[in-house]
């Protein structure tokens, strides 16, 4: 009997950087009910929630929508979390339904632009989303499950399951919220560094797919920069530019350190390339891969003015 082969499998040897979700805006809610393909168009949440959520879209055009859960039991009381994952500004919001129409009373823009009115929801709790939407590919769900049962084991409440948040192909996926940073082929082993990691204000590279603050370039120049300078910390860095050099694929991307204020340039190529590949999940497709190269990398310490 021939064994079933995952995309997640065919594809272990892409490179996962600089392929996290460009958003800067999270909207999580609690929904327990069947995750289909589409999960937010095809719940069963009433339309008035549903054009709430397209009309906060059109105010954030990098909002992104999640449901998650804990368990498939049906909830009295759905919950949902909010994060600004801005650079330099990371809010994170939680807040108590009492039904879903309840979020008709929330204006996200409002929040991300007003957080003192919004003291009283602030949460300092860490959360740990996993994708383990079957529905929309099985990876997620064959390799999302375990991760999110070793996660519960470690974190408890803070671990959530997540529909679909991109990169199935990369699964286990695993993001970390207030932050949004995006890890992929997570296994058991990777858990607890993950979790180590954030608790001590620390990327774990190892597995890093990107920060959802960044396009896919400035995620690929951020991972190259960190790797150059071993240093791991969340807020070492704060993006400058990010610009397209004559080349159409060579990118120029400046960072200055938070810390003495050296500014730090990184010369990057894209290289995309089309490949087949076949699973069961898929069958047959073509899809593009995009390989980032560091070209040049410089690094000048602040000038003091005289």
């Amino acid at each position: 009997m021939t064994e079933r082969t995952f995309c997640a499998q065919v594809c272990s040897e892409e490179p996962i950087i600089g392929s996290a979700t460009h958003a800067d805006t999270w909207l999580l809610l609690e929904y327990t009910g069947t995750w289909y393909h589409k999960a937010l168009e095809e719940s069963t949440l009433a339309e008035s929630v549903k054009e709430w959520v397209a009309a906060q879209r059109q105010g954030l055009p990098r909002l992104r929508v999640q449901l998650i859960k804990q368990h498939n039991q049906p909830v009295a009381a759905p919950r949902c979390f909010l994060a600004v994952a801005r650079e330099g500004r990371f809010l994170f919001y939680s807040f108590q339904l009492r039904q879903y129409e309840d979020l008709l009373a929330l204006d996200i823009a409002d929040i991300a632009r007003h957080p003192e009115r919004y003291q009283a929801h602030r949460t300092d709790e860490p959360l740990y989303l996993v994708c383990t939407h079957g529905k929309h590919d099985q990876c997620c769900a064959k390799f999302g499950l375990p991760i999110y049962n070793e996660l519960r084991t470690l974190v408890g409440e803070q671990a959530w399951q997540t529909s679909h948040l991109g990169g199935d192909k990369f699964a286990a996926n695993v993001v970390c919220f207030p932050h949004a940073i995006y890890y992929g082929h997570v296994t058991r082993s990777d858990v607890p560094r993950i979790v180590e990691a954030y608790r001590q204000e620390q990327i774990y590279l190892a597995k890093y797919r990107g920060q959802s603050c960044y396009n896919a370039v400035e995620q690929a120049a951020d991972y190259f920069l960190r790797r150059a300078c071993h240093d791991n910390h969340l807020q070492a860095f704060r993006l400058v530019e990010a610009r397209q050099e004559g080349e159409i694929l060579l990118f120029s991307v400046v960072f200055q350190a938070t810390g003495d204020e050296s500014r730090h340039t990184l010369t990057l190529a894209c290289e995309p390339r089309e490949v087949t590949s076949y699973s069961t999940c898929k069958g047959t497709w073509r899809h593009t891969i995009t390989y980032y190269h560091l070209r040049h990398y410089s690094h000048a310490p602040l000038v003091a003015l005289s």
